[in-house]
């Protein structure tokens, strides 16, 4: 029997190799593909040689088979066939060189996307068709992306369920309990993404033939939506004929998306960093963006004591065209104001309110961490007028009315609303909301990656979701319930965890505040904002479906007081209740959504940090986040039985936000950063040392790229893989996300965020090595963030 390994060899041990007759496929720059026997692989693991079975697990959703162009489904339109391009699953034998893909190009074919692990879709017509199924013999097989590739695993169940897709408990920051669900599916439309532009465009007409309507389609955009008919009884059938039509990549369900601190700063660490006594930091020189449903009275001359003078822009985002067949109102806009929830302002006043109405009562400001930025402001939640022949179909299918307001102005290509901050100047940007089928990578997820891979000095953070639940009333919150786009690679997404306050807010049990959802000790009894150590219940947990990190860590979100609205109603008490002082100016509220922006507080402080006191003019997203990670301390949860030493869970991640720990740590604590641009392509690596004189404190490293996007529903979802590998002065290797007491560990294949903690570390040399294990979309950059004991 045989196995395809990996063997990291020198040029001289790659001689060896081929004298012992060893089966070499493919040579890398760090290491050589090749076929081995049990037997060879013992040998060579007792020599010395590092060996990693390389595992080339078909792609979730394609399939090793003959080509099957001749063998499609009945029933395609026309436009399926004919001359010209169509689009293949090309399979290659061993992490993807960018040679290979040279090569392909030079016969006329059009590379497209990779899809993890070895595979790429690519466009052929018949003459590189040819040649790449009888020439290269780096292709292990070559099948047609066919119509059931393009559609979501599991469609008629999904057609068949209610639309509220995160069917846990659902807390909104406005009422307890909250009157709507976290995500709405509309059940008639559905997004359509394409490979090219011109694919789209020529798509169109055949769309309006088969009888559908779709959205605008703005240039150079992939996606648009496409409605049916409220009570088509055909959806299925004519979803199947649709995946039919050249050149769709996929079709998923359109949602309607929901929305999802003085005291807090203290918590985070925050206090040294940004008190004039120390680092003096404040936001000084940043533009933050937020996403969100309003800031207060919407009018810069009016605004918020706390926002004065502050204000960069205030965009609001009208209904947009893609709810056309369901919505009476496309276009309509009730403007940036902050009516209903005073969700956004709240939001914006943890981020970068300044506190100033607040001190005319007491010495303390309540105020955000970067309260000397900038902010530019996108108004996305809109009133929706829904056409009766919508609301019938709908009540008739789920006994409930749809949402009078949602998210129904962002666009269904989101990376229109992230180019228009990005041009005003913002470099950080805040989402606290979300929704959809837990774990899933939507399109979204792959929207917000792939404007991130795009903009690598550009960071979007989004909150987890409030889905969390203890379902099975075992007294622990139940994994699996994080929600898109915070799936998504290159994010931050941002759990909460409990504020310590005594006063105000919700200061009921759990168990009170929401019984069918936490019935159980030790969750029913405890409360809101008691420990800090404690993660909250209701903040959703990962792992994501392709069990990545996910949330990547925790800020509190218990009980935050921040900014109230001056435009609510007089005497409304949204959120988690009112704050009396200063003429009602402030509020509390409570969810990931207020965790969030504190985290974009910090990342701005972070950035300012980053450009002011180590000059580096435009630091990477990368860095910013490795930087946040790396400070990130992990806390287990006293609620929880102890399972061993861990540097991570998939409640708070890599732990709770602690800016003091990596921008103001005490001697003999040293931190180092790199933004390392020049990148490393597959079987290439990145080599450094550190070297620890004190062994009295951790050594820690922390490894972040911005990965290129993945396919919406493929996984695994890691396109560029690197690995983080540091071996001890005593030659002991040890591989990211392992601890380096465990005798198997292996390099992680999921996660784009790598870390090596040694919590009592030898003296002397460390050897780091960052490796391109495979990098199918390189050259891929990244940031690397350690420090301890060293000199």
């Amino acid at each position: 029997m045989t196995e395809t390994v990996l063997i990291y060899a020198t040029s001289r041990q790659r001689k060896r190799l081929i004298k012992e007759g060893i089966d070499i496929l493919t040579e890398y720059e760090d290491y050589v593909l090749a076929r081995v026997t049990l037997e060879q692989a013992d040998r060579l693991q007792a020599s010395g040689y590092e060996v990693e079975i390389y595992a080339f697990d078909m792609p979730s959703t394609k399939g090793p088979t003959a080509d099957t162009r001749a063998a499609v489904p009945e029933g395609p339109p026309p436009a399926y066939f004919g001359s010209g391009y169509h689009y293949y699953l090309v399979d290659f034998i061993g992490p993807v060189k960018q040679e290979w893909l040279d090569e392909i190009v030079t016969h006329g074919a059009r590379v497209q996307e990779p899809i993890p692990p070895a595979s790429y879709i690519i466009a052929l017509e018949d003459v590189s068709y040819a040649w790449i199924t009888t020439e290269p013999r780096y292709v292990r097989w070559v099948t047609h992306y066919t119509a059931e590739m393009r559609l979501p695993a599991g469609l008629a169940e999904i057609l068949e369920t209610d639309p509220r897709i995160s069917r846990g408990p659902v807390r909104s920051e406005e009422a307890v309990p909250a009157a709507l669900p976290a995500t709405e599916r509309i059940p008639t439309t559905f997004s359509v993404r394409f490979f090219e532009t011109n694919d789209l465009f020529a798509a169109l007409p055949t769309i309006r033939e088969m009888g559908l309507t779709h959205g605008d389609a703005l240039p150079g955009s992939t996606v648009t939506t496409v409605s049916f008919v409220p009570g088509d009884a055909e959806i299925l059938t004519k979803l199947g004929q649709l995946a039919h039509v050249h050149g769709i990549r996929s079709i998923e369900p359109y949602k309607l998306r929901q929305l999802r601190n003085n005291v807090a700063a203290g918590l985070m660490g925050a206090q040294e960093v940004i008190a004039p006594s120390g680092l003096g930091l404040s936001g000084r020189g940043e533009i933050v963006g937020v996403a969100d449903s309003g800031l207060d009275t919407g009018n810069p001359a009016t605004i918020h004591p706390d926002f004065t003078g502050r204000i960069a822009a205030i965009r609001s985002w009208p209904v947009a065209s893609d709810w056309g067949t369901v919505a009476t109102n496309v276009g309509a806009d009730d403007g940036p104001a902050d009516t209903r929830s005073g969700h956004g302002t709240h939001v914006a006043g943890s981020i970068f309110g300044d506190g100033s109405a607040s001190l005319t009562v007491q010495a303390d400001a309540v105020r955000g961490l970067a309260y000397e930025a900038r902010l530019v402001f996108q108004a996305i939640e809109q009133r929706v007028q829904w056409t009766t022949a919508y609301r019938q179909e709908y009540y008739r299918q789920y006994r409930r009315y749809p949402p009078d307001y949602g998210l129904a102005g962002l666009p269904v290509d989101i990376r229109a609303l992230y180019q228009e901050a990005y041009d005003a100047g913002v470099r950080i940007h805040n989402n606290s909301w979300g929704g959809g089928e837990y774990g899933t990578y939507d399109d979204y997820s792959e929207a917000v990656d792939r404007f991130l891979w795009e903009h690598k000095d550009f960071l979007i953070l989004f909150a987890a979701g409030n889905d969390g639940i203890d379902q099975n009333r075992d007294g622990r919150v139940d994994e699996g319930s994080i929600t898109p786009p915070g799936t998504a690679k290159n994010c931050i997404t941002v759990g909460a965890a409990e504020s310590v306050r005594s006063q105000g807010g919700y200061q009921l049990p759990y168990g009170q505040l929401w019984p069918n959802d936490f019935s159980t000790n030790p969750l029913r009894s405890d409360k809101p904002s008691d420990n800090g150590d404690d993660i909250a219940p209701f903040s959703s947990r990962g792992p994501c479906l392709d069990q990545r990190i996910k949330p990547d860590l925790v800020a509190p979100g218990t009980n935050i007081l921040s900014t109230r609205s001056q435009a609510l109603a007089v005497g409304s008490t949204p959120g988690w209740g009112a704050w009396a002082k200063a003429g009602n100016k402030y509020m509390f509220n409570g969810g990931t959504s207020m965790a969030t922006p504190l985290t974009t507080g910090a990342a701005a402080v972070v950035r300012q940090y980053l450009r002011t006191v180590k000059r580096r003019a435009a630091p990477s997203a990368a860095l910013i986040k490795a930087t946040l990670i790396h400070g990130a301390q992990y806390r287990p949860d006293r609620r929880a039985s102890a399972d061993g030493e861990r540097m991570y869970d998939f409640a708070q991640g890599w732990g709770h936000l602690n800016l003091r720990s990596v921008l103001a740590s005490a001697a003999p604590i040293q931190v180092r950063w790199y933004d390392q641009r020049r990148g490393l392509n597959t079987g290439q690596s990145w080599r450094w040392n550190c070297s620890v004189a004190d062994t009295s404190v951790p050594l820690t490293f922390t490894l972040v790229w911005t990965d290129y996007p993945g396919a919406a529903r493929n996984y695994p979802n890691l396109v560029n893989d690197l690995d983080l590998v540091v071996t001890t002065p005593s030659g002991k290797v040890v591989y990211g996300n392992c601890l380096p007491e465990q005798m198997d560990g292996k390099p992680d294949r999921f996660n784009n965020v790598e870390r090596i903690l040694f919590a009592k570390p030898e003296s002397g040399r460390y050897s780091i090595r960052v490796r391109g294990f495979n990098v199918p979309r390189g050259p891929q950059d990244f940031a690397l963030v350690y420090s301890g004991g060293i000199r």
